[in-house]
């Protein structure tokens, strides 16, 4: 489930948890010194350290990472720097603590005493570092991070570490579904209470407020002798609880991907139809251009069409009266009669010389 990078904004709540609270548990070690943290990234936790520290050097060799966290979490006290971690630019015995969480598992195996000895030459004689790196026999668990090149088991980190540091405690860190009991926090500096709290951009650190907790205990006496502390966490040894909600966490990010992709593709039909639909629309608006000229043009003609009706009409009127007149029946019975008559044939056969007299059209 862990993002390779982890900012505030992640949506890997559970995996800000680890750092978050790294951080915080080692913010009252480094009061008043200069520190170098080397693997900075976005610079969120110097953020952390800088509110503590009397200098922060933070380096990282993502120069974006840098830029982003010099535009971001820049401090007056703080300055962010590109610098390979086997390779230091800073003088001997520079800091009083160096501080490099989840750095040394992304350098390879062979580099490892490198980056060691970095450490040890920059760090004053009686200086403090704080290094975290995964469990390797942990990991074993989950793929393999194409990231993590060099992974250590708890046996070789410490075996590591005792060849560059007289002095070395080892802690353990792990995130587990857990009932915790905890005297409210007074102000002092030794209460090791840490919480985050989400917010509409991502998530920042607190502390643990009144208002978190579900039930109250409490241990009473009549005597005047200190009472007993009885804090402290009870979790489920399986990690059964965790994985089941890491389990529904994946699937919901899944569904939440796969729906995106839904929506994407969605959204490109849609974006496709609108462009279709305004081309449909110019189509209609130079059809709509044309369409008047012609429809003018019919108006036109179909008044013509009824000049000409009327016009046909009139002279059928004029043509039946002629019909119907005397002389169109006079002259009808004459040709008649010169068709049909001996006479007549004569007659038009001695005429045959002369122009021929046009006969009326029979009705």
């Amino acid at each position: 489930m862990a993002e390779e990078r982890i900012t505030p904004e992640s949506i890997d709540t559970v995996e800000l948890l680890f750092h978050w609270h790294r951080y915080l548990s080692i913010a009252q070690l480094i009061t008043n010194k200069r520190v170098l943290e080397i693997g900075c990234g976005e610079g969120y936790g110097t953020r952390i350290l800088a509110n503590e520290a009397v200098e922060v050097t933070a380096v990282d060799i993502d120069s974006d990472a840098v830029r982003h966290a010099s535009l971001v979490h820049k401090r007056p006290n703080c300055v962010f720097e590109v610098a390979s971690a086997l390779d230091l630019p800073y003088q001997n015995a520079a800091f009083d603590a160096v501080v490099s969480f989840e750095v040394l598992e992304h350098l390879p195996k062979d580099s490892h005493d490198r980056f060691l000895s970095e450490i040890q030459r920059v760090l004053t004689p009686a200086g403090l570092a704080v290094i975290s790196t995964p469990d390797h026999s942990r990991t074993t668990e989950w793929p393999p991070n194409p990231y993590h090149l060099g992974e250590l088991t708890a046996e070789e980190f410490s075996s590591l570490l005792d060849r560059y540091f007289l002095q070395v405690q080892p802690y353990f860190q792990e995130i587990n579904a857990a009932s915790m009991i905890w005297k409210p926090y007074n102000g002092s500096s030794h209460t090791q209470s840490f919480a985050i709290e989400l917010t509409a951009h991502g998530s920042n650190p607190t502390r643990l407020h009144s208002q978190t907790h579900l039930t109250l205990l409490a241990v009473c006496s009549q005597s005047t002798v200190q009472l007993p502390a009885i804090t402290g966490f009870c979790v489920e040894n399986s990690r059964k609880i965790l994985r089941d909600l890491w389990d529904q966490v994946t699937l919901s990010q899944r569904t939440q991907s796969s729906l995106a992709e839904q929506v994407e593709v969605l959204q490109t039909q849609l974006d496709e139809s609108l462009k279709r639909e305004a081309v449909m629309k110019q189509d209609n608006l130079a059809l709509a251009r044309g369409y008047q000229p012609l429809q003018n043009e019919i108006m036109r003609r179909d008044m013509d069409i009824a000049h000409l009706a009327e016009e046909v009409s009139g002279l059928r009127t004029e043509l039946d009266v002629i019909y119907q007149s005397r002389s169109y029946k006079a002259i009808k019975k004459y040709w008649y009669f010169m068709d049909h008559s001996i006479v007549g044939r004569l007659f038009k056969k001695r005429n045959r010389t002369e122009p021929e007299i046009v006969k009326p059209h029979e009705p």
